[in-house]
């Protein structure tokens, strides 16, 4: 995981009770124009499990795809807000 300039990007499962879903749930409460995007190779999220606006990708996800996605993500968060 890790915030990235203005966007967050997260595995759902994680060590320990915290998850993925609660991580970007509070980024995007204390940074409401943070794009958020939420990955996992075995976890399909449910409607309401992401943020409004908020992205899953299912992984293996390739890197190039990752940034343009979350760049992608940052500029339509720019213009929300």
């Amino acid at each position: 995981m890790g915030l990235l300039s203005g966007g967050l990007v997260t595995d759902i499962e994680m060590p320990g009770t915290a998850n993925g879903y609660v991580l970007a749930r509070r980024a995007r409460a204390t940074k409401p124009g943070l794009a958020v995007i939420v990955v996992s190779g075995r976890v399909c999220p449910e409607a309401n499990d992401l943020p409004i606006h908020g992205i899953f990708l299912a992984k293996p996800v390739e890197s190039i795809l990752l940034v343009r996605e979350l760049r992608k993500a940052i500029d339509a968060m720019r213009h929300r807000h």
